[in-house]
């Protein structure tokens, strides 16, 4: 998708859409604007309405709107309903109309009214203006960059350099940023002059200048929602889990659901089913490795809830094979994607066009063991934090290796104050500052306190704190960017009910259990749709066993992309694998800048 100001040609704008092919396969469309000031495309997955009535760009019948449109507006029935009293008539079955006719009647506040994930540009011809909008969590991507009069937009970066309008330069920052959490934070892109719409934001271009709104606050929404009672929480939950998923389940493609065996994707399974829905196809991951199968698991559930199962195996071979398509496949940087692209791949060959995802439970309720350990970990950094010179000994301390492995990290992220944010870093981080400093000189660091003011968490407890932390830096930078460039590579549609506004509405009201860190209110959700007695599982999330692969074999290819990596970040990058076969540092630590090394020659962009 693009538009820009005069002059106006169509033909980057078909680049653009040539290099989307995959998220739209169905069906394309180009609007050029009579006067020649705005150009917009669209690559099409026909999810409602399959007919080409559906298409895109999408105008009133006026001629003075045009709408290109990415994702589904889940509570577009009420709205259209609403449209329709108040005299709008529809040409079509989708949830774009509502979208375009929503916008005509209430204007760009009209998203407050959208519960759904959404990308969308809406250009007034009358006005010569330009409306880009974001889904309040950020399911749904989309970046901008300007280029002298020129606006470009799109759901991927790769949409925007395929214009030709843009230099491949990285920016170091960014990378910095991207070693730090194994994805590159959202204030920046990986490619220099290529920004992000925040979630939850639109933003006006009219003459030539960007003006930014934003229309929601995840931070304010845990501060304000009221509590739930005590004995109202689970069936309250229950209730609008179950209204979700109802929502979720609108589509003329097939449907269907990733199920892994845990908390998450079973309580989708079954609330789908307790919502009607029948001939559902499960789709599940099958390791060899005993520690990473959840396959008995998966599979009781699917039997419980007579699901259609498609059981994928996927084994060292089938990665390595399949890790260049992987790395063109990652619009950004990603040291968490490969589990992403293979679940999408089986569900796409299963014949699914859009699969439900238990994505954002943990995040929302609770369910990782960083709402444990980020208040045990600040309160040990308060501890270090009085012994004498510890600015210049923790990180001294931290090279020292006959020390654990966790006490070399809790070192290596302790040097500064005891804040919330710099104990989540320490739990969550891969690559600190000083160790940056060692293996990647060339990058600017990566100001990660400055980065987190932004988020707003003032007056939030350590429990909500990192709910918010989980949300924004792991959920939206690297879950979800990943889950919408993995399976729009394989053009698939990945609903995620658990960020349905009304059930983060209700988490936020439930935020009272987010410290036990095991999802209790979820648990409890479920359970009436489970005989007595069935075994809850601890957590052990969706991995893959990545610890023994690169000792096996992924080790070539890790070693080249290593070498990659050196060549750009300019330092000691073979400590780290030496580190890593000497047992000192975890996986991840080696894994993240060799899959930077490569993203960077496959996709060329080069340093400044």
């Amino acid at each position: 998708m693009a538009a820009v100001d005069e002059p106006a040609v169509p033909g980057p704008v078909e680049l653009m859409c040539d290099a989307l092919r995959h998220r739209g396969p169905d069906d394309s469309g180009l609007y050029v604007a009579p006067d020649h000031r705005c150009v917009l495309g669209n690559r099409r997955l026909a999810v409602l309405d399959l007919s080409p009535a559906g298409r895109m760009p999408m105008a009133t019948e006026d001629g003075r709107f045009h709408l290109t449109y990415n994702g589904e507006v889940y509570n577009f029935p009420e709205l259209r309903r609403e449209l329709e009293s108040r005299g709008h008539r529809f040409r079509s079955d989708t949830d774009t109309e509502v979208v375009l006719r929503s916008l005509v009647e209430w204007g760009p506040r009209a998203v407050t009214r959208f519960n759904g994930m959404f990308a969308f540009a809406l250009w007034d011809a009358e006005h010569r203006a330009l409306l880009l909008a974001r889904d309040r969590m950020g399911i749904k991507p989309l970046y901008y960059a300007l280029a002298g009069n020129t606006i470009l937009f799109g759901s991927e970066i790769r949409a925007i350099l395929a214009s030709g309008l843009i230099c491949r330069v990285a920016d170091t920052t960014a990378l910095s940023g991207y070693l730090t959490f194994g994805s590159v934070p959202d204030d920046r892109t990986a490619v220099r002059g290529v920004s992000s719409l925040p979630p939850a934001h639109y933003c006006e271009w009219r003459a030539g200048r960007l003006a930014f709104h934003r229309y929601w606050d995840h931070a304010e929404e845990l501060r304000s929602a009221p509590p739930l009672p005590a004995e109202e929480m689970v069936e309250s939950v229950r209730n609008g889990l179950k209204a979700a998923v109802g929502r979720h389940m609108f589509s003329d493609a097939p449907l269907g659901l990733f199920l892994s065996g845990g908390l998450d994707s079973t309580t989708i399974a079954a609330l789908m089913r307790a919502s009607g829905g029948e001939d559902l196809r499960a789709v599940s991951i099958v390791f060899d490795e005993a520690g990473y199968d959840e396959s008995s698991s998966a599979r009781s559930a699917a039997q419980r809830f007579g699901l259609q199962h498609v059981e994928t195996r996927v084994g060292a071979i089938d990665v390595a094979a399949g890790l260049d398509s992987i790395i063109m496949a990652m619009d950004q940087p990603s040291a968490d994607a490969v589990n992403s692209y293979f679940v999408s791949k089986a569900a796409r060959e299963a014949g699914l066009t859009v699969a439900l995802s238990g994505l954002g439970a943990d995040e929302l309720f609770g369910g990782y063991p960083s709402f444990r350990l980020v208040p045990r970990v600040q309160s040990v950094q308060r501890t270090l934090s009085r012994l004498p010179g510890h600015g210049r000994l923790l990180p001294l301390l931290a090279r020292r290796s006959r020390l654990p492995y966790r006490a070399r990290k809790l070192m290596s992220w302790s040097a500064g104050a005891a804040t919330s944010e710099r104990a989540y870093a320490a739990v969550r981080g891969v690559i600190s500052p000083g160790q940056q400093q060692r293996v990647a000189p060339r990058y600017t660091s990566f100001d990660f306190a400055n980065y987190v003011a932004s988020f707003g968490v003032d007056g939030l407890d350590s429990a909500e704190r990192t709910s918010m932390w989980e949300s924004r830096l792991y959920m939206h930078n690297q879950l979800l960017r990943d889950t919408d460039a993995m399976s729009m590579a394989h053009s698939l549609e990945v609903r995620v009910p658990f960020l349905d506004n009304d059930v983060v509405t209700l988490a936020a009201r439930a935020r009272r259990l987010l410290s036990d860190g095991r999802k209790s209110v979820i648990l409890g959700a479920r359970e009436i749709y489970f005989p007595i007695g069935t075994q809850h599982h601890p957590k052990r999330g969706f991995s893959f066993p990545f610890a023994e692969w690169l000792r096996g074999p992924l080790s070539e290819w890790t070693r080249i992309a290593l070498d990659e990596f050196a060549l750009t970040a300019g330092g000691d990058a073979a400590s780290i694998r030496r580190d890593f076969d000497a047992g000192r540092i975890h996986w991840s630590a080696l894994w993240t800048p060799a899959v930077l090394g490569r993203w960077l020659s496959a996709h060329g962009v080069s340093l400044p």
